[in-house]
């Protein structure tokens, strides 16, 4: 019962989430990673999401500070669509 509480309260925030960033034009894609994605969670877990974004310099290889929804923890990683290493 309450492993199923969890799974729903995690399944709300990440579809706020994916709300939101639809409608983020800079974002082209979201690939779900983390035990999320594999649809164990616990409730410790927190959503990990790799976002692909416009080549922009602004995006290039940035990791962006954890964020919260509801009590929820997210962490992104960014990476432009063309990266280049220097």
């Amino acid at each position: 019962m309450e492993h199923e509480v969890i799974r729903k309260r995690f399944a709300k925030a990440l579809d706020t989430l994916v709300e939101r960033i639809k409608q983020d034009r800079s974002v082209l894609a979201a690939v779900l990673c983390g035990s999320l994605s594999y649809d164990t969670v616990w409730d410790r877990s927190n959503i990990d999401l790799a976002l692909v974004t416009i080549d922009d310099k602004r995006w290039i290889n940035r990791g962006l500070p954890c964020m919260w929804t509801g009590s929820t923890s997210i962490h992104f990683f960014c990476r432009a669509r063309r990266f280049e290493e220097r």
